[in-house]
């Protein structure tokens, strides 16, 4: 039985294939959910840190990343569905409940000060509510375990709304 790992498919998920003499068949790789602070999207710490991710499982993996267009499809349509503020970011976050548990661990980055926003917080902790694997990455690319995301520093909504967004609505630069 031979294994080829696809990783040249950084956004797309990752097929590993297992070919014999009598048959082909293609299995997905195991989800790992990339939990990182809405000013970080479409940057390139972003893809940099995609790559360390991808690395740090050797390819072996596929990535979720909350930042690709059908994640912002759904909450564009779920922030015109509900018009207040309040149930349309329950709805979201809701939203992301439900594709982290079609995960099997995640990474998370955290502010530049090393406190983790709410949603990144929620995300990771609902995975290891589920015992799935969590690690932290910083700036650099390098991962590390957690076990005890309950104690992790973390900011209200509130404060993580501040950190992201300007007062005019527009997005702060992550650093």
């Amino acid at each position: 039985m031979m294994q080829v790992r696809l990783t040249d498919l950084l956004f797309s998920p990752i097929l590993l294939c297992s070919c014999t003499k009598t048959h082909k068949e293609a299995i997905m790789a195991p989800r790992i959910y990339f939990a990182h602070p809405i000013n970080s999207y479409d940057t390139p710490l972003e893809i940099t840190l995609l790559g360390a991710i991808y690395k740090h499982f050797s390819g072996m993996i596929s990535v979720v990343n909350p930042s690709d267009r059908i994640h912002q499809q759904k909450i564009s349509a779920l922030k015109e569905e509900y018009a207040e503020r309040s149930i349309a970011s329950k709805k979201i976050m809701e939203y992301f409940f439900e594709v982290t548990s079609m995960c099997q661990g995640g990474v998370g980055l955290a502010f530049p000060d090393g406190t983790l926003g709410a949603g990144v917080y929620s995300e990771l902790k609902r995975l290891a509510e589920h015992k799935h694997p969590i690690w932290l990455i910083t700036e650099d690319g390098v991962m590390s375990p957690v076990t005890d995301i309950a104690h992790a520093p973390h900011l209200s909504i509130d404060d993580t709304r501040a950190r992201v967004y300007m007062p005019d609505g527009s997005i702060r630069p992550y650093r």
